[in-house]
């Protein structure tokens, strides 16, 4: 029976073209309505204070080397100045209480002159920031009893800003739902997609719904677990095991929800794998995202992919939270010092955060934002950080929205990867719980873009391989060669990975000509960012010296070049010295799968996760597969994963190293992780037999390996968050 026959032809129907078009527009409007509702168009421009500054005067207290101690008199206060025209005010401490503390607060007007009005506000319990009320009218300081001692570490003034109507931003947005929709029901092509995904909706709930055991099953199971999963804490926590807070019950019901899937799922991870895997593969990634502390600094470079992600956030506001401001400030000391990683410290810091964005403070990034291609790798997480924002939740929330989207994102792409598979989708998943991976993947970065795009890309490029009986299709065409575009856009030095897709038989192919059209297309693929990566990296633009963090000394990429150039043997000497440790992922581990800075290592033998990943490739795939790679194909991904490993190195040397250095700097173990599915996969194809192999050691297999390493993340997780929260 057809998919279409298994739902209701209302939907459908040409003569209900109206209604499919409402359906359409409900959807997107309320998406839009959403969107616009994140924009930051009221509030108060802010920004923070220096509290030396600020302190205009003292009375009644000492000061020691904790701050302002209290004498126990209605004579004590300080005087906050500097606030002409303030619409609002808080300021952090560095101590908390375990009772609330009421603050008298009295005003002075614009000849620094004491006016009649006076508020009280409450410093809460437990919480290491206080917020000032504000009155209308001028004023230019403000007078503070406050019967405790205090200590005042951070200030912030807020300005009333310009206030922008969001009426208009609501209208044309709506309007622009009503066209989407109009589009999607009048343009046959774009309708048959959505049909074909209405209909996989309708007929999973379906299925699902028919499948009484099953759902009686998961309705007992899931909240069933849940519950276990707080009383197994809690009672590790009177035992003195663990503490009991988010973290630890997080990482207990991460366990015991994948054990449900062994237990109750166990004959899907041979019939749906692709539907474990990435249930498994949501589970752990959500798990890094809500376990990591809310902050910058705690993955490579996330301070800069996130600015991206606040440019493409804020790209029609302009106005970005002075939350981000905060976040940015710190990444510092969270990466060096691992600030907010205590419990305490951490939910003071989310506290500001949430306070702040809930006062409406903001700062003008105007003239900062950029906007390049790149940027398109960050969608996924601003898209998520909007769509909470909009639904007004706490800042806190946002940020973890934004890093969570990247985890649903990819575990889209890794589900439809794994499905075009007849075999080896256990590599994939293995790939991507790499504990750098999915380390990066639950942080901003686009690091998982490149990985998860090129996997897609390849992983109908071997279905195809796979299926040679069965040509081509349009759809397999085109996501391997978008695919494989998107996946480099970000880094353009990836371009040789497109090429392996050339090498697919014509017989695949209505005609040689279409087989052609096919590989022209992938070579555009490929050079359309080569252009762009010999334009930008290869021939500098200017011979100005530019510094990098990650090298000491002077970097000049155009003199680096031409010592490459006068000095080749010795060059070349490096090179090889270098790529020998550099591409052995057990030599090189630590780096390659293992590192995770800033928040720490995966500190456990350096060959456990390499065999892992290897020995479950070899054994994911299937005895009497069709296509077997011929000796020159795997020879040519071997020459490949070189050549990306020293056009790497080399972009790095030239990039980020000083000139004439005998070492490279800056080349992480990581950008080599998008070369090793293709690689796995086409090396692990061996042509041996393994007579053992059936489904239950099939079951066993795709059980254990996943199994093993998320032991390891966890205990990751363990020791370099929960621990220390």
């Amino acid at each position: 029976m057809s998919s279409k026959k298994k739902i209701p032809e209302s939907i459908f129907d040409d003569n209900n073209k109206f209604k499919l078009i409402a359906y359409n527009f409900i959807f997107f409007a309320i998406l839009a309505i959403i969107l616009v509702n994140s924009l930051n168009m009221s509030g108060y421009s802010a920004g923070f204070a220096d509290p030396a500054e600020s302190v205009v005067s003292v009375n009644g207290y000492t000061t020691d080397e904790t701050g302002y101690v209290y004498q126990e008199s209605e004579d004590c206060y300080i005087v906050l100045g500097n606030a002409d025209n303030t619409g609002a005010l808080y300021f952090l401490t560095d101590r908390t209480y375990d009772q609330d503390i009421e603050i008298t607060v009295n005003y002075l007007n614009g000849k620094s002159e004491l006016t009649n009005k006076e508020n009280k506000t409450v410093w809460k319990k437990g919480t290491t920031m206080v917020d000032i009320p504000v009155v209308n009218g001028k004023i230019s300081g403000y007078v503070l009893h406050i019967p405790v001692g205090f200590n005042i570490t951070e200030l912030c003034y807020g300005i009333k800003g310009e206030s922008k109507s969001k009426v208009g931003w609501y209208v044309g947005m709506l309007f622009l739902a009503l066209i989407i929709s109009a589009l999607i029901v009048y343009i046959k092509k774009i309708r048959a997609l959505e049909e074909k995904l209405i209909s996989s909706v309708l007929n999973t709930f379906k299925t699902i719904s028919e499948n009484k055991k099953g759902l009686i099953t998961a309705v007992i199971v899931i909240p069933a677990t849940f519950v276990s999963g707080i009383l197994i804490t809690f009672i590790c926590k009177q035992a003195g095991v663990l503490t009991f807070n988010i973290k630890t019950v997080t990482l207990i019901l991460c366990l015991l929800y994948i054990v449900d899937l062994f237990i109750f799922a166990r004959k899907q991870f041979i019939k749906k794998f692709e539907v474990v895997g990435t249930v498994i593969f949501l589970l752990v990634g959500t798990t890094f995202v809500i376990i990591e502390p809310t902050a910058l600094g705690v993955s490579l470079d996330d301070e800069t992919h996130y600015k991206n992600v606040m440019y493409v956030v804020h790209a029609i506001d302009k106005r970005a939270s002075l939350a981000d401001s905060k976040l940015l400030g710190d990444q510092v000391t969270v990466a060096l010092d691992k600030t907010h990683y205590e419990g305490s410290d951490q939910r003071n810091f989310v506290n500001t955060l949430n306070t702040v964005e809930k006062n409406n403070f903001y700062y003008d990034i105007s003239g900062e934002i950029v906007h390049t291609y790149v940027q398109v790798a960050y969608i996924p997480s601003a898209f998520g950080f909007c769509f909470a924002k909009g639904l007004n939740l706490p800042f806190n929330v946002c940020f973890k929205f934004g890093k969570f989207f990247n985890i649903l994102f990819i575990a889209i792409l890794l589900y439809f990867s794994m499905r075009k598979l007849k075999n080896g989708k256990l590599i994939l998943l293995l790939v991507f719980l790499i504990p750098v991976n999915i380390y990066m993947a639950a942080s901003y970065s686009y690091d998982h873009w490149i990985v998860a795009f090129g996997m897609l890309g390849f992983s109908y490029f071997f279905g195809e391989r796979q299926r040679p009986d069965e040509k081509m299709s349009l759809t397999s065409k085109i996501v391997i060669c978008a695919s494989l575009l998107i996946s480099i856009i970000p880094k353009p030095v990836y371009f040789p990975l497109t090429f392996i897709a050339l090498f697919i038989s014509d017989s695949k192919f209505n005609s040689k000509k279409e087989a052609w059209i096919y590989r022209a297309f992938v070579m555009l693929m490929a050079f359309a960012p080569l252009i762009f990566l010999l334009s930008n990296y290869i021939m500098p633009k200017s011979s100005e010296v530019v510094g990098d963090t990650r090298a000491t000394g002077d970097i000049n990429p155009g003199a680096q070049i031409q010592y490459v150039k006068d000095n080749i043997s010795i060059a070349s000497n490096m090179f090889i010295n270098f790529l020998k440790v550099y591409l052995n992922p057990y030599t090189e581990v630590t780096n390659y799968m293992n590192l995770m800075l800033y928040n720490g290592y995966l500190n456990v033998p350096k060959w456990i996760v390499p065999t892992v990943v290897i020995l479950g490739s070899l054994f994911s795939r299937d005895e009497e597969e069709p296509s077997k790679f011929p000796w020159w194909f795997r020879l040519g991904v071997i020459f490949e994963y070189v050549l990306i490993g020293f056009i790497v190195a080399f972009s790095m040397y030239a990039m980020f190293t000083a000139v004439g250095s005998p070492e490279i700097g800056g080349c992480q173990g990581r950008y080599m992780l998008p070369v090793l599915f293709p690689f796995l996969y086409v090396l692990t194809r061996i042509p041996a037999k393994l007579k053992f192999m059936n489904n239950t050691v099939q079951t066993i297999v795709n059980m254990l390996f996943p199994s093993i390493i998320i032991v390891l993340e966890v205990y990751y997780l363990w020791v370099n968050c929960v621990k220390l929260y």
